[in-house]
């Protein structure tokens, strides 16, 4: 009687552990696409606006040095 309760028990702990390391995965790839998804929609627009993208960057670019200028003063 306790074998047999301890055998369903034991199944029992094993198939939710299997069911919820398979959840962990899947929820993984769900992220995964999501990202991919995310970062392929950013990749399309960045070629189908170049100049944009490209000034943009340039201002960004300006910002960081003329931050760093910034710093170097200070100290």
């Amino acid at each position: 009687m306790l074998s047999t309760v301890l055998r369903i028990l034991y199944t029992y702990w094993r198939v939710f552990s299997v069911t919820n390391k398979t959840m962990n995965t899947i929820k993984s790839v769900g992220a995964s696409m999501a990202i991919g998804a995310a970062l392929g929609a950013a990749g399309t627009y960045m070629m189908n606006n170049k100049k944009s993208v490209a000034k943009k960057g340039r201002k960004a670019l300006k910002a960081i040095g003329g931050m760093m200028d910034d710093i170097q003063n200070i100290f």
